[in-house]
């Protein structure tokens, strides 16, 4: 799994690439607590996922609630691949 956070634009993107496994947890879940830090809106870019597992749709679930709490808007963009459809 491959992450990037940009903070150029508004809102911020997060762009996520290849597998949200449980062998990429941490990495995962340390982009999601770095875009969910400063409070502002985030855009979740994940047209290239290429599979995911429970783990991976359990981090992306609890980052969106988090947002939710905090009252920061939380944005899917693009099209959900099939392979993160066929997870869910």
């Amino acid at each position: 799994m491959e992450g990037t956070l940009d903070r150029s634009t508004t809102p911020g993107t997060l762009r996520l690439e290849g597998g949200l496994e449980v062998e990429s947890a941490a990495e995962l879940q340390a982009l999601l607590l770095e875009a969910l830090a400063s409070g502002e809106p985030i855009q979740i870019a994940l047209e290239a996922i290429t599979g995911a597992d429970v783990t991976g749709l359990q981090l992306l679930t609890a980052a969106e609630r988090a947002a939710q709490a905090r009252g920061a808007a939380w944005i899917r963009s693009g099209v959900l691949p099939d392979s993160l459809r066929r997870a869910v």
